[in-house]
């Protein structure tokens, strides 16, 4: 299957071509996992992100299987057909892993007392200093990490080129 057809393909066609393209990413996830056990650690990378990049497509296609059509999107393409774009969409997943794991970590700490949230909510919403202040304090230190993620991300194609090409030996370019 051409990846400039996957616009044309059904709920159905959606569905299996995921459970392709995940069988695809365990696959790279595995050489990779090899590479890396021998030593060729950026083989080992590029393979992780490729992997990753195909489970972000298995999961479009995923979501369109049940009835959405984002591969049909105008410039959809250019996310199956290019890296860059799917760069973003990890990026974004990975962002949204971070604040769920945050909520998570919050309910963990209120032992999951789900009747406290409004209560939270309306103190936020009338100036409690004490949310206020935490909420400031979140802010700052997820705009910090979001910082250092994009920096991350944004030289993700480079190291997924570079890998191919050139090894690490104490974190230092061969």
């Amino acid at each position: 299957m051409k990846e400039n057809k996957y616009s044309e393909l059904t709920k159905e066609g959606c569905f299996d071509a995921y459970k392709n393209l995940v069988s695809h990413a365990e696959v790279k996830w595995q050489d990779a996992v090899m590479l890396a056990e021998r030593g060729s650690y950026g083989s080992a990378i590029s393979y992780h992100i490729i992997s990753i990049e195909e489970m972000t497509k298995a999961l479009v296609l995923l979501i369109d299987s049940m009835g959405f059509d984002f591969r049909k999107t105008k410039g959809m393409n250019k996310f199956f057909q290019g890296h860059q774009s799917r760069y973003v969409v990890m990026m974004g997943i990975y962002v949204i892993s971070i604040i769920g794991n945050d909520i998570l970590e919050l309910l963990k700490r209120h032992k999951y007392n789900l009747a406290e949230i409004p209560n939270h909510i309306r103190r936020f919403i009338n100036g409690d200093e004490e949310v206020q202040v935490f909420m400031e304090n979140y802010y700052y230190e997820k705009a910090e990490q979001l910082k250092s993620i994009l920096k991350d991300f944004s030289g993700l194609d480079a190291l997924r080129q570079s890998g191919m090409y050139v090894d690490y030996v104490e974190g230092i370019q061969m």
